[in-house]
C-alpha cells in the first residue's frame, strides 16, 4: 500500500505535463522553451514543443540545427548555473531513452523489480541531476551537425562511437569532462537490464567535482 502512495503522485504529474505540452502551439524559436522531465526534476529542451511534428516521447530535435539546440541549452544553463550534460545518442537507441528516465527518477524500468527497488536511489539520482544538470540531446542522426558539436567540445573522437554517450561542459569555464555513465549498464546474458543507479549517480558526482574543483 505504501508504495501505491508514492507513486500515484508521480503519475498525476505525468498527466499534468502532458496535458500543458498539449494545450501549447508550434514553439516559437525565441524562446528556449525549456520543460522539466516527468516528474519535474530534470530541464532540457522540450522537443515536442520545438519540433512538433516528431513522434511524441522524442528527445533528439530534428527540426532545428544541432548548433542551435545546444545552443539554447548552453545559455540555459549558464543561467541557472548549473552543468550542461550533453547526450549524444538517438531516439532509435533504446538505452538512451532508457536512461533518460533513469536520470528523472522514473521507476520500474526495463526489467526493474519494484519489490527490490531502493526508492531511495532513484530519488537522490533524479536529485543530483536537478541540482546540478542541464541536459540536452545531441542527434547523433544529423551526422554533420552533431559533428561539429561534439568537436567544440573536444569530443570528436566520440561521433560515430557506441550511444549515448555524455560530455559535462561547465559554461562558466569551458571546461569539459567525460561521464562515464555506460559503466553503469547491467547486461544480463548479453541483454541490456538497465542501469545501476548507485553508480549513475556516483559518476554523476565525479564529474561534478573534476568541473567544479
Amino acid at each position: 500500500m505504501l508504495r501505491t502512495i508514492r507513486i500515484l503522485p508521480l503519475l498525476l504529474l505525468v498527466s499534468g505535463f502532458e496535458a500543458a505540452a498539449q494545450s501549447q502551439g508550434p514553439a516559437d524559436l525565441d524562446s528556449d522553451y525549456f520543460t522539466v522531465g516527468r516528474y519535474g526534476l530534470v530541464s532540457y529542451p522540450n522537443v515536442a514543443l520545438l519540433c512538433p511534428k516528431q513522434q511524441p516521447g522524442n528527445l533528439f530535435a530534428t527540426c532545428l540545427s544541432q548548433a542551435e539546440v545546444f545552443q539554447r541549452a548552453r545559455d540555459h544553463a549558464a543561467a541557472e548555473n548549473k552543468l550542461l550534460l550533453v547526450d549524444y545518442g538517438a531516439d532509435s537507441c533504446i538505452w538512451c531513452g532508457v536512461i533518460d528516465q533513469y536520470f528523472d527518477g522514473n521507476i520500474g524500468i526495463q526489467h526493474e523489480s519494484l519489490d527490490h527497488l531502493d526508492f531511495g536511489f532513484a530519488k537522490r539520482l533524479a536529485e543530483t541531476m536537478a541540482d546540478n544538470f542541464i541536459l540536452v540531446h545531441i542527434n547523433s542522426k544529423k551526422d554533420a551537425e552533431a559533428r561539429q558539436v561534439m568537436a567544440g567540445l573536444g569530443a570528436e573522437d566520440v561521433v560515430g562511437g557506441p550511444i549515448p554517450t555524455f560530455i559535462a561542459l561547465d559554461p562558466a569555464s569551458g571546461a569539459t569532462e567525460r561521464a562515464y555513465l555506460e559503466k553503469a549498464e547491467k547486461p544480463v546474458e548479453g541483454e541490456f537490464h538497465g542501469y545501476d543507479r548507485s553508480k549513475l549517480r556516483a559518476e554523476l558526482r565525479r564529474t561534478i567535482e573534476v568541473l567544479r574543483k
